[in-house]
């Protein structure tokens, strides 16, 4: 029986490298977003920054999600027109959803 030559195992090898990156990517981040009396947020910005870039808005009833994010530590920010908050978390497969609050 033939073995495979060293080109065929690096080729593999690099396909290998590469999936487990993509497969990394695969996070998906979701949340609400409430203001100080509870009350749900809508058309609200959520811009996530930190090893990727990721802008969201919020629906009628103050929740966003944001697909194929990248894992790492993220600055979490929210904004209403003039207004902003800045939250931070540590993005993770399992991490559960984000809740936001601001004081307005």
């Amino acid at each position: 029986m033939a073995r495979p030559s060293l080109r065929v195992m690096l080729i593999t090898l690099l396909l290998l490298l590469l999936l487990a990156q993509v497969a990394e990517a695969q996070v998906a981040v979701s949340g609400q977003v409430r203001g100080r009396t509870g009350v749900p947020k809508s058309s609200v910005r959520v811009q996530l920054e930190g090893p990727g870039r990721y802008i969201a808005l919020t629906n009628e009833t103050g929740h966003f999600s944001v697909q194929d994010v990248r894992p790492g530590d993220y600055i979490v920010t929210v904004v209403e027109r003039n207004r902003l908050k800045k939250f931070y978390f540590q993005i993770h497969p399992g991490t559960g959803p984000l809740m936001l609050e601001v004081d307005w």
